[in-house]
């Protein structure tokens, strides 16, 4: 049985920038090291997939983060973050718009925003006027919050790396973790956690999430399920945001597969750039119970969703379960994901009152 907490009345405030607490020198010298990694494996990626005679359309950003004539925004803000100013990371979830659709610095959404602008120099008035706002997300998650067993109420998202927002009980709420916690409810009612909470004898639950954009959903399942093998795929690019977030959150450097030879972890986080998403390390990722992906199979090219598709059947094992949440709307997005998906495995549901990032579904391998 999980235990269920009575319900008592939050402590609630509101956090401010001012209310961060910055980087420690120890911290700071994990990301120095952090950087150093990506920067090489960004600078060398074209020709890896190009000596190993890999699929560019597979291999290489593509979809809606594909490189283009025109400036991208997504890549002029790794420019940014890359580049190691300090004060710019201690202020890491400003820019992380590209991920959330949100400039987190006013609460609002980012369309008409380029991600490396400089916060307006009223933000915090800004911050003030939009508070009443806020209020129904505020009441939402206080009424969803209150059937949670004491699993899920253990989570929270520190003011850190310029999170701000409603403090509830010590955590952070905003527009982007309110979203994060909405996926966590979902994957418990559809009962996708609780069997991980007890994985069987001898074994650790392993989770695979693909595009995992600054780790806001790993944050909070690795708070619920801290004994967890935890491996992220991404672009080495968003890797950058995730890495950072990850291992200041947690306190600890993951394990960073530098190229496709490297084993991954037997427990804790493992951060893998999606071009080394090859064998031998694909072989020795395993059985996966648990494979996420939110909000960028759509985003992707069809060719990329189908080898991730095949991915995730060779991974998931007895019991295991595929969670996604992917609009099938193709005037912003370049793959259908369930047309994909559906070659390779068994829809098991569509959860109808989860539409955080489009449609949700749980899927299942075929034949068991």
């Amino acid at each position: 049985m999980f235990g269920f907490l009575r319900r008592q009345s939050p402590e609630i405030s509101f956090a401010m920038p001012k209310d961060n607490e910055s980087l420690s020198d120890g911290e700071w010298s994990r990301v120095l090291s952090l950087l150093d990694v990506l920067r090489g494996i960004v600078a060398g990626r074209e020709r890896f997939v190009r000596d190993r005679g890999l699929a560019a359309d597979v291999f290489l950003p593509g979809g809606n983060w594909r490189k283009s004539g025109a400036a991208n925004d997504f890549f002029q803000i790794f420019d940014l973050v890359s580049a190691g100013d300090r004060a710019v990371i201690d202020r890491l979830r400003w820019y992380a718009n590209p991920f959330t659709g949100q400039r987190l610095v006013t609460m609002e959404p980012s369309f008409g925003h380029r991600s490396d602008e400089p916060p307006p120099p009223d933000h915090e008035t800004v911050l003030t006027e939009r508070r009443a706002a806020l209020a129904p997300m505020l009441n939402d998650f206080l009424a969803m919050q209150a059937s949670w067993p004491k699993e899920l109420r253990r989570v929270r998202y520190p003011a850190r790396l310029g999170e701000i927002g409603f403090r509830v009980d010590g955590g952070i709420l905003n527009p982007d973790t309110f979203r994060y916690f909405r996926h966590l409810d979902v994957l418990w009612r559809a009962k996708v956690i609780e069997p991980l909470l007890h994985p069987r004898r001898g074994s650790t639950p392993t989770i695979v999430e693909i595009g995992a954009g600054h780790g806001g959903l790993a944050a909070g399942l690795l708070q619920i399920l801290p004994q967890a093998r935890y491996i992220v795929i991404d672009l080495a690019e968003s890797l950058l945001f995730s890495g950072i977030y990850l291992s200041v959150l947690r306190n600890a450097l993951p394990i960073f597969a530098t190229s496709p030879d490297v084993q991954p972890g037997a427990t804790g986080l493992t951060l893998v750039p999606a071009h080394f998403a090859i064998d031998p390390l694909a072989a020795l990722i395993g059985r996966a119970d648990l494979i996420i992906n939110t909000a960028s199979f759509g985003e992707m090219l069809p060719d990329q969703v189908d080898h991730y598709a095949k991915l995730a059947a060779r991974w998931l094992g007895e019991g295991g379960a595929l969670y996604e949440s992917n609009t099938s709307d193709r005037t912003h997005n370049t793959s259908t994901p369930v047309e994909v998906l559906g070659r390779y495995l068994s829809m098991e549901r569509t959860i109808e009152e989860a539409r955080m990032d489009g449609e949700t579904h749980v899927w299942r391998r075929k034949g068991g």
